[in-house]
Order: structure tokens, then C-alpha cells, then sequence
């Protein structure tokens, strides 16, 4: 499982690569409310991810993923 450095550093990097504020992107994460976000992302990654989220069975691969926990674990405390 990631370490709480490497989860800063997805989340900078998303920062970073979406003009967002880090705070943004774990308030987002951390309420489910991802439509801002995926505002700022060019149509072909948010139609990507919005797949996924639309997608129980995507959405459960995804989310096991050792990456996605990593980030769920460190919002959640």
C-alpha cells in the first residue's frame, strides 16, 4: 500500500496536471462529488472516467486498485 508521501505526490500531480488546488481534489474525493473536477479534464479522460464511475463493475476494479486504496485510506483517516 502506498505511504501517505506517495499519496501527496498523486495528489500534486493531479493538481498540477488539472489547474486544480490540492484541497480541491481531496475535497472532491473525499465527498464523491467529482463534477467540478471533471470539468477540467480534457473530454476523452473525463468521458474515461465518468465510464468507470457509471460502471459498478469498472468502478470496483478501479477502486481495488493498491493506488485508489492508497488515496481512499489517507481521506478516510
Amino acid at each position: 500500500m502506498a505511504n501517505n508521501e506517495q499519496i501527496d505526490s498523486i495528489i500534486r500531480g493531479l493538481s498540477q496536471r488539472m489547474g486544480t488546488d490540492e484541497g480541491e481534489i481531496r475535497s472532491a474525493l473525499s465527498s464523491g462529488s467529482y463534477d467540478k473536477l471533471l470539468s477540467k479534464l480534457d473530454t476523452r479522460r473525463a468521458s474515461q472516467l465518468q465510464d468507470i464511475l457509471g460502471d459498478e463493475e469498472k468502478a470496483k476494479k478501479f477502486l481495488s486498485t493498491p493506488q485508489a486504496q492508497a488515496i481512499i485510506n489517507k481521506l478516510m483517516g
